[in-house]
């Protein structure tokens, strides 16, 4: 196997990488989603909470725990998703620009380097934006 060979495995192994985190990352965000509307739905229905003498406790540790849930996934996102995604990106742009440098063609344009974290950003907004709908919900639900 030649030096070039070796490139285009590298390539492809780090682009493939970084397609299957992204893929994972996007079923645990779904998945995370669909819990925060689960919740939102289950608060408004009124038989859904506890009958406890302290409403406002129910509610106060909800949403506590709504609010640990989006520092969770922001944590997950900014920690460990987006430097890993990077570092795979890197990778393959270093070894794409050694395929064009071999085969004489000109280097590309790295537009995507400034689009990595916007994916993660909008995740991390719209838990955000859910946790404050389900802890309306039980706020709202809690009445």
């Amino acid at each position: 196997m030649d030096r070039d060979d070796l490139t285009v495995r590298l390539w492809e192994a780090t682009s493939s990488r970084r397609a299957d985190r992204r893929s994972y990352e996007w079923k645990v965000t779904l998945g995370l989603w669909a819990g925060l509307l689960a919740v939102a739905k289950l608060a408004l229905d009124s038989t859904a909470l506890p009958l406890v003498a302290q409403r406002w406790a129910v509610v106060v540790v909800a949403c506590l725990l709504l609010v640990i849930v989006a520092v969770g996934h922001w944590l997950y996102e900014f920690k460990f998703v987006v430097p890993a995604n990077a570092h795979d990106l890197e990778e393959a742009l270093t070894l794409e620009g050694s395929l064009r440098e071999t085969a004489h063609l000109p280097s590309a344009e790295a537009d995507e380097r400034t689009w990595r974290r916007a994916p993660a950003l909008f995740q991390v907004g719209v838990t955000v934006l859910l946790t404050v709908v389900a802890a309306g919900s039980i706020i709202i639900g809690s009445r």
